[in-house]
């Protein structure tokens, strides 16, 4: 993996500044951008810059789905909340956004998009056929719903930043496109 310190994902096609957070469809924003990796100084100062927030409980589950050591989800969940995150995939999406860990700044973000309406949101900027890669398994998802569903509060109060973004931009985006 190449070292990404001091750089953004950018479009040069589409004039656009990604800011990944890890479970939220930056590997298909990749390929349907065509972003790299360019250094923060080199990108484009009049380019748009876009994050993708997802619900926090669904993006629990395709962390635990991604990093399943062999434990089962309410195991991953204890381990979680007795030792706070461990990786990439189940850090809270506000981290990523966070301007003394990744020098960058919620408030440069140009436009959130919903994971869960992102075909539809890119539509509305002019992007189209965005390729769905990385896709978990809906059973294995279906199943593991269903039996964490009743720790949902406590994942949610890990996550109660997250949650309350991914609701601000929920609650805003009603009846708007972006």
């Amino acid at each position: 993996m190449s070292n990404t310190q001091g750089k953004d994902l950018y479009s040069k096609k589409y004039n656009i500044r990604f800011y990944h957070v890890t479970k939220n469809g930056m590997t298909s924003m990749i390929k349907t951008l065509s972003l790299d990796w360019v250094v923060v100084e080199d990108i484009d100062t009049s380019a748009k810059t876009i994050a993708i927030i997802r619900d926090p409980f669904e993006r629990f589950i395709s962390g635990f789905l991604y990093i399943n050591s062999g434990c089962n989800i309410n195991d991953y969940l204890d381990k979680l909340l007795n030792e706070g995150s461990w990786d990439g995939h189940n850090f809270p999406q506000h981290y990523f956004l966070n301007q003394k860990i990744h020098k960058r700044n919620i408030s440069d973000v140009d436009h959130f998009i919903l994971f869960e309406d992102i075909s539809n949101e890119l539509k509305n900027i002019g992007i189209s056929n965005i390729e769905h890669l990385n896709r978990g398994s809906t059973i294995m998802k279906n199943r593991n719903r269903d039996i964490i569903i009743h720790r949902k509060t406590e994942i949610l109060d890990f996550y109660i930043e997250d949650f309350h973004l991914w609701q601000h931009i929920k609650q805003n985006k009603k009846g708007k496109s972006i």
